[in-house]
């Protein structure tokens, strides 16, 4: 190599340095029915921790990476989005890092439900929604979505919309943890400024 083709050559790099930086980190997730909607379909059909942490693994974590999304994944998705819910409500902490993961690639059907299930599991566990949305925070885009969303009561019920609030709210100041305190003080900020619809 020739001294005068340095200068060119480092112009090159410095000039593709950003875009290089840029794509570190980021990779790409194709989910299709071959196999996330194989392991979904078995999930649904019997959940357990093992095909849930399956799941889990599938989802992309972030939203800069380039995702692939098959047309049939989310209608499969809202189709037995039920069985998440009640296994959130059991207390399976990986169905709830699932909810979380799936904001990744909602549209805003699936997005409105997931964050229905998100916001009402305040109130029966707040504990691992505040660590589960501390892990997660990046993916929330929006805290109020999910914190002001009230999935049993319909807009017009603003008796029981205020009592959902209130029960969240008694919820979260239930949590004691030094470590979700910033979480939690974020979450009863955004609760307070709810509007009753």
């Amino acid at each position: 190599m020739r001294l005068a083709q340095l200068p060119v050559l480092l112009l090159i790099l410095i000039f593709s340095l950003p875009a290089l930086l840029n794509s570190i980190g980021t990779g790409k997730v194709q989910i299709d029915m071959t196999n996330f909607g194989k392991a979904w379909e078995e999930y649904t059909a019997q959940p357990d921790s093992e095909k849930a942490l399956k799941i889990y693994a599938m989802l992309p974590g972030s939203k800069d990476e380039e995702i692939r999304l098959a047309a049939e994944i989310r209608p499969l998705i809202n189709k037995s989005l039920n069985v998440l819910e009640s296994r959130i409500f059991s207390g399976e902490r990986t169905a709830l890092q699932i909810a979380f993961r799936l904001l990744v690639i909602a549209d805003s059907t699936l997005e409105t439900e997931l964050a229905k299930i998100l916001g009402n599991c305040i109130r029966f566990n707040a504990r691992n929604f505040l660590q589960e949305l501390k892990n997660h925070r990046d993916l929330v885009i929006d805290l109020s979505v999910i914190v002001c969303s009230f999935r049993l009561t319909q807009d017009g019920d603003t008796g029981g919309q205020e009592l959902e609030k209130k029960s969240r709210q008694r919820a979260l100041e239930y949590i004691e943890d030094s470590d979700l305190k910033s979480i939690k003080k974020e979450c009863l900020k955004t609760l307070k400024k709810c509007k009753i619809k």
